[in-house]
Parts: C-alpha cells; structure tokens; sequence
C-alpha cells in the first residue's frame, strides 16, 4: 500500500491558510476550529492554559501553559516543523529564552510515542529555530497526570518542573484518541 501523500499549510490553497472558523469553546470564541480543537485537547491532558496572552514585540502566542516552566504555543495548519520557520523567528526575537511549543493540525507520528508537535527550547543547547526531530513527547508523572518534555534534549518536564531521565511516554495510539476526542468537542453541527 502506497504512503499518503501529506500535505503540509503551504500546499493547501491560499484561501484556506488565512482563513479561520471562529469556533465556541468552553465559552470562548477562538480565532480557528484548530485553535479550538487545541483548547479542548489542553483540557483532555489536564493543562492550565490562557489564550493569546500577551502580546510579544509584534507576535502573539496563541496559548501559554502554565506549569513548572512556562511554555509559549503557537499553532498552524502545518505538519511539519519546516512550516513554523517565521513563527520561531518572531518567538526567537521576542525573548531567546523561551520554551515554544509548536504545533499543527494533526498529531505528528514519532517512533510510536506520543509527541504533539515540535518543542524549541533554549535551557540545554541553545537554538535558533525549529528542528524536525525536536519533538514535545508527552509523558505521565508519577501521580497519572500528563506532562511533556524535548524527545532528545531537556528531558525536564515542563508542567511538573521533575527531571526524569527515564521517560514515560504514553503510546501514539492513545494521543491520536484523545485527538479525535478534542476534534468531537468542536465539531459543528447544524443550528449550533
């Protein structure tokens, strides 16, 4: 069988990157259903979250989670790490010391493990972009709750602040669920 064929934000039509269906969730209008289907799978997993934050020179972060370590978010239809280059620029030129979080329109499939999206991160390496191999794994804690760390740099977790050399990271297959669930609990339906 033939691998699908991924279409990334810069394949689809320009009418369909800018526009964005103002989506009610949780009693908040957000700027996308993507950005919507986020809200909801932050609350799945448990996250203390606020959207569009504060303003940083000129970028706006769609979420910040609170935690241990905050983490700015910023999300796109894109599905790849590629597609965040100027978005990392203006995280990068609003403070180089900033965790981000960048994440798309599907779950990104890394080794079986469950990884949200792509983490730029500052406190082991440095960085100065985004780097396709540089997931957000996510993990459960000793107490069941969830949390996220780099795949190969800081293995600190960012919701709990425990560094943990040993990862526990939950299985794709249950972060796909749960995706599928955030995507129901803002779905549309007719008279809504």
């Amino acid at each position: 069988m033939a691998e699908p064929t991924r279409i990334g934000a810069n394949d689809l039509p320009e009418t369909i990157q800018k526009a964005g269906i103002p989506t009610m969730y949780g009693g908040r209008e957000y700027r996308s259903r993507l950005e919507a289907r986020w809200a909801a799978m932050f609350g799945i997993l448990g996250w203390d979250v606020e959207y569009e934050p504060f303003d940083c020179d000129g970028w706006i972060p769609d979420f910040v989670i609170e935690g241990a370590q905050r983490m700015l978010v910023e999300i796109k239809p894109a599905s790849s790490a590629a597609e965040f280059t100027d978005a990392a620029a203006k995280a990068l030129r609003a403070d180089p010391k900033l965790d981000v979080l960048f994440l798309g329109y599907r779950i990104p499939d890394y080794e079986g493990w469950g990884c949200l999206g792509w983490l730029m991160e500052h406190e082991v390496y440095g960085y100065s972009g985004v780097d396709e191999n540089a997931m957000a794994l996510i993990s459960t804690n000793d107490d069941g709750s969830m949390d996220v760390c780099h795949t190969y740099q800081s293995f600190r977790r960012r919701i709990s602040g425990v560094y943990d050399s040993h990862q526990h990271p939950i299985e794709a297959a249950l972060l796909r669920t749960m995706w599928a669930e955030a995507g129901n609990m803002v779905k549309w339906f007719p008279g809504s």
